[in-house]
């Protein structure tokens, strides 16, 4: 087997010269398009519904005081999931609100979900291949 030392980065702008220049860079580098938005539609909704589970537990308002660990654990990927639920459901009619409650407005993106070429492929395969009845 053999060892091949991968490819140098190009050289991209120096942060002394332009700092701003630099992040971007970086971004376009290492983030691949969308990857911010996805990350605050899901980072925002679980910091959300971990502060209300923590109130939750903290002010014994459904899980009481001495509630076991796992109680917890459980009510609050509970609390998250209902809260991203609830979310997503009104940013179907609120697209505003939508958009507070899932990113606090930090991206305007959605998300969009488009089947693999694969996938594609085969159903278009499939719906030219006529029915067979045994």
């Amino acid at each position: 087997m053999t060892y091949q030392t991968p490819a140098p980065l190009p050289a991209g702008p120096d942060p002394a010269d332009d700092p701003r220049g630099y992040l971007e860079d970086l971004l376009v580098r290492y983030f691949r398009p969308g990857l911010v938005d996805s990350l605050a539609r899901t980072w925002v909704p679980v910091g959300i519904g971990s502060a209300l589970a923590w109130v939750n537990a903290n002010y014994d308002i459904v899980i009481p005081a001495d509630a076991s660990s796992t109680v917890v654990t459980v009510a609050t990927g509970v609390t998250i999931a209902g809260y991203y639920a609830g979310a997503r459901l009104l940013e179907r009619r609120f697209p505003r609100v939508g958009r507070w409650l899932l990113a606090l407005n930090l991206t305007k993106a959605r998300p969009t979900y488009a089947q693999p070429k694969a996938a594609e492929q085969v159903e278009a395969a499939a719906a030219r291949t006529p029915a067979r009845h045994s």
